[in-house]
């Protein structure tokens, strides 16, 4: 078996801490300018052997011990660093046009239920072997900006008639797609109601007490109920649908591809992506860092405050997985095994931003983030009240 370890680089000071999980030095740990290397533990032919993206010095390293770890500290050449340092502005892979273009169908990610559907698709006979995508996808997919786009109106119009133009549109803020085209949000898409199947979801009809003309209601899959997304009503035409929004970790996805001439199946996109991007989205439009998570009743589920997101993790305690990935490092607290008081302080101070999601997504992501806390060296589990976690993430090519 080989020793456990867990390794964070700060490009911010080019330093990497390594911990391995063992009692004592080992004798024979080697370092060279790419990797380090020692016998196990347990069986002398074997040699464990970590390898980093980046060029250590091994002359700089300093040993520390504790009762079940070795902790290596060592310095990094800079100009060797071959993973791109980040910055809040930098975004996580968010599945934009590019990387969704050619889309041809959405599916239910839990029961395997179609969901959207072409209207009116463009003649055959008219169309070349090599434009099939033509044939089989939507028309148009169009990324969306920031979701604070309509905030930051004032900084792009200068005068009213500018403003009087969106006062007209798909409710405040709001946008609506057209007929076989697709917006792209962050971690949602936009159809058309016209494209979406009529039979395939169920909504959810409550009471508003808003005087709203617009708002959103949920929508679930009708064969396993599962919560897909939210339509947008018109309230003053019989609650007329006028668009809907289904969430990108929620469905599945098939794409046409131009490479082989066919429809293939796109990986599933999941939850702890798309909370991710989420959370640069808040840093970098808002300069928020702390964070209440709640779910659909607005019962807080947990509490997270960003502490570094230009960490590089590499360690093989994360559960049966080996990561090497750049993180984002934070705090957080369990609202729900955790009665903590920082729970009404938080919700009390207006400058921390609440996220909703569904009940479901919440737990995967305390989940996640406590299997993160176990990866991590017990001496660096806690700080002040707060557990330290990490959540990996793969940039925005």
């Amino acid at each position: 078996m080989s020793v456990r370890f867990y390794s964070e680089y700060l490009s911010n000071i080019n330093t990497l801490s390594i911990t391995l999980f063992i009692k004592g030095v080992p004798p024979d740990l080697s370092i060279n300018t790419f990797s380090l290397a020692f016998l196990s533990e347990n069986d002398n032919s074997k040699k464990n052997i970590i390898t980093f993206p980046f060029k250590i010095i091994p002359s700089s390293l300093r040993i520390s011990e504790t009762e079940d770890t070795v902790i290596l500290k060592l310095k990094t050449e800079k100009e060797w660093f071959n993973v791109k340092m980040t910055s809040i502005n930098d975004m996580p892979i968010i599945y934009d046009s590019k990387i969704l273009k050619n889309i041809n169908c959405l599916y239910c990610n839990k029961c395997g239920s179609q969901l959207s559907i072409l209207k009116n698709p463009v003649n055959s006979e008219n169309i070349s072997p090599k434009d099939l995508s033509v044939l089989t996808s939507f028309k148009r997919v169009v990324d969306l900006p920031s979701d604070h786009w309509f905030e930051m109106m004032d900084c792009w119009l200068c005068v009213p008639s500018d403003i009087s133009r969106f006062e007209g549109q798909i409710g405040i803020g709001s946008m609506a797609a057209k007929i076989n085209e697709l917006l792209l949000g962050r971690t949602f898409i936009i159809l058309h109601p016209d494209n979406i199947l009529e039979n395939s979801y169920i909504q959810k009809n409550y009471e508003v007490k808003q005087t709203l003309v617009y708002i959103w209601k949920e929508i679930l899959c009708k064969h396993c109920e599962q919560k897909i997304g939210f339509s947008l009503v018109n309230t003053s035409e019989n609650d007329k649908i006028v668009a809907i929004k289904l969430h990108k970790y929620k469905i599945t996805i098939d794409l046409f591809s131009n490479k082989k001439k066919e429809i293939v199946r796109f990986n599933s996109i999941s939850f702890i992506e798309c909370f991710v991007a989420d959370l640069f989205e808040y840093a970098n439009s808002r300069a928020s860092y702390k964070f209440i998570i709640k779910n659909e009743k607005a019962e807080p589920m947990g509490l997270i405050w960003l502490l570094n997101w230009n960490v590089y993790i590499t360690t093989n305690n994360f559960g049966s997985e080996n990561i090497t990935s750049k993180a984002v490092k934070l705090l957080f607290i369990d609202c729900i095994n955790d009665n903590s008081p920082l729970t009404n302080q938080w919700k009390n101070d207006t400058q921390i931003e609440v996220l909703e999601y569904e009940h479901q997504c919440c737990i995967e992501l305390l989940n996640y983030l406590q299997q993160s806390q176990q990866a991590i060296p017990k001496e660096q589990q806690r700080f002040n009240n707060f557990n330290v976690g990490f959540i990996t993430y793969t940039m925005k090519s």
